[in-house]
């Protein structure tokens, strides 16, 4: 169900900011690009726009983006996620 849906995307977007925070002083571009497009696709879906929109910026800029570019990237994403974690958990709370 939708908890279910929620808690997968919630641990895969967790484990991608990790990914994301070894890359910062360099790393593989093309996966950088690989897993932006991911969380962009998978917080669109959920209707996270922030967080797809920040992950869009990755993905496009992947190739050339700078090590402070990406950590202020990496930073909107975890305020983003930490903003849909606490309305998708005030959701559950209300319907439960």
């Amino acid at each position: 169900g939708v908890r279910e849906t929620f808690a997968m995307f919630a641990d895969e977007t967790a484990a991608r900011l990790a990914l994301f925070r070894q890359f910062e002083e360099g790393g593989d571009r093309e996966l950088i690009e690989i897993e932006a497009c991911a969380l962009k696709g998978s917080a669109r879906t959920l209707g996270a726009s922030e967080m797809s929109d920040v992950a869009r910026l990755i993905e496009h800029r992947a190739a050339s983006i700078s090590a402070d570019e990406l950590r202020e990237a990496i930073g909107w994403l975890e305020e983003a996620n930490r903003r849909m974690r606490r309305e998708f958990e005030a959701d559950f709370t209300q319907a439960a």
